[in-house]
């Protein structure tokens, strides 16, 4: 990610001499791999086309100083790995979830489709009913495989690592903040391998300008 970070902002680095210097300085981060057990076939994830189309959506546990834990609600757009919302809460109710999703519908398009785990918040007659009235499919994935949802389990391990796990928070308003900082530069500044290098916000940009481009073409 660094290498990509450089190369666009300019920066000429040979790939093998710059990662060569990163190990040799003890900067990466160390992994831990651990065996994931067979269970079978999986159920294919959503392969979206367009932005928008399919987000996937979880919640991660974070505790504050005084020990309250709060919950983070995370949406990712799989097709351009944008992170479309981090919101904290206390408590996140399927009401809850409901209310927030009408607020970000007032910021963005809403997707077709959602996926997601059985949490009870998700299975409620409440998020049912709200995701029928706004067309939108709910793709829940099999219980006991997260990583039926690995877009929004992978953008979570890299959120533990590079902000939950470094930081204390007096409130959760001090982590909204942060979450919110971290949004931005995740979306904004980050360079995506799967991407070609490109920010999301980037990718996005570029796809909807060829998209027009062709539609006036035709």
């Amino acid at each position: 990610m660094l290498h990509g970070f450089l190369r666009n902002r300019n920066w000429t680095v040979n790939h093998k001499r710059f990662y060569r210097i990163y190990a040799e300085k003890g900067l990466q981060l160390r992994q831990i791999f651990k065996k994931k057990p067979y269970h079978g076939p999986r159920r294919p994830l959503a392969k979206p086309e367009k932005p928008d189309h399919t987000w996937a959506m979880d919640i991660v546990s974070q505790s504050l100083m005084n020990g309250r834990k709060v919950r983070i609600l995370s949406i990712v757009d799989i097709f351009t790995r944008e992170v479309k919302a981090l919101f904290g809460d206390t408590s996140l109710p399927a009401f809850r979830i409901v209310r927030f999703l009408d607020e970000l519908a007032r910021e963005t398009r809403l997707p077709e489709q959602i996926v997601m785990d059985n949490g009870p918040e998700f299975r409620s007659a409440e998020f049912g009913k709200w995701a029928k009235a706004n067309h939108c499919e709910m793709a829940f994935i099999q219980p006991g495989k997260p990583m039926q949802n690995g877009f929004v389990e992978s953008f979570h391990g890299k959120l533990r690592r590079e902000l939950l796990n470094w930081n204390w928070f007096a409130d959760r308003f001090e982590l909204q903040r942060e979450l919110d900082r971290y949004r931005k530069e995740f979306n904004t500044t980050r360079p995506h391998s799967s991407l070609k290098y490109l920010t999301p916000s980037r990718f996005r940009e570029l796809f909807e300008t060829e998209n027009q481009v062709a539609e006036t073409n035709i």
